[in-house]
């Protein structure tokens, strides 16, 4: 699987439906880009100015919107040139800016986005994939890499907002199963 969703829920979520498919079917399914190497195999050449501006890459930054330049142009709205930077370097920094009432929804720099950086930079983040999967098709168990999901676990901001968003998820669940049994769709 390759997706570039980082939620650690998410990518849980894949690592246990391989797990699942591996040990229940005896296949091989793997959450490629939840893998730490794969992860973390990302764009190396920011300045140090830019690297400092944009801070710890999670949502709308200079990384995703030099992606969606390259991409899909037509979504990203030209105001991003004069966007204002909401920067952190550790999650709890995201989450302090993230509660203040004049946030407005992206973290980092997207000003900083340059569709040179994506191109070039994300060769190294695609060697790494090829990488990984090539020496999982090789006979590595891919359970014996370190996952991102797993690996965050490590980080107690992490967790309480996992904790944070999973009590949120079972909400939407409550909700949808009382509307559910409404419709007799049970």
């Amino acid at each position: 699987m390759l997706h570039f969703h980082g939620a650690p829920n998410h990518n849980r979520a894949l690592d246990q439906a391989g797990d699942y498919f591996h040990d229940t079917y005896g296949g091989r399914m793997v959450n490629l880009t939840g893998l730490m190497p794969v992860m973390i195999g990302g764009p190396e050449n920011r300045s140090d100015t830019d690297v400092k501006e944009d801070g710890l890459q999670i949502h709308s930054g200079m990384n995703e919107t030099s992606m969606l330049l390259v991409l899909r142009p037509d979504l990203v709205s030209p105001d991003y040139k004069n966007a204002q930077s909401f920067q952190g370097t550790k999650m709890e920094d995201l989450i302090e800016i993230a509660q203040k009432k004049d946030w407005l929804g992206y973290f980092g720099a997207p000003r900083l986005a340059d569709t040179k950086y994506y191109i070039s930079g994300w060769q190294t983040y695609l060697y790494e994939a090829l990488n990984t999967a090539d020496e999982i098709l090789s006979g590595l168990d891919e359970r014996k890499i370190t996952r991102f999901g797993d690996e965050i676990k490590k980080s107690a901001p992490d967790v309480l907002f996992d904790k944070k968003s999973l009590k949120n998820e079972a909400e939407i669940e409550r909700k949808q199963q009382i509307w559910l049994k409404k419709q007799n769709l049970n």
